[in-house]
């Protein structure tokens, strides 16, 4: 399933038809993506990249997507 492009948070790398790989939820989960791009909470003038989950409920993408700083997704990697 193709990521938007259309919302705040703009896709810059992208893992579509993640619901194929997720691990023990493959073929058993709404998240239908990963992505890197610019943070949906950008002020004037500065721009942050955040990591999110794209969830799909079946007929819309969920308001329940996760966004997070790259910052911290790189502190939960260690």
């Amino acid at each position: 399933m193709e990521i938007p492009t259309t919302f705040m948070h703009k896709p810059v790398v992208v893992s579509e038809n993640d619901e194929m790989v997720d691990g023990r939820l493959t073929g058993n989960t709404d998240a239908r993506g990963l992505s890197l791009g610019l943070a949906q909470w950008n002020d004037r003038g500065k721009i942050d990249i955040s990591a999110k989950v794209w969830r799909y409920t079946g007929e819309e993408w969920s308001r329940q997507s996760e966004e997070l700083p790259l910052h911290r997704v790189l502190d939960l990697s260690i």
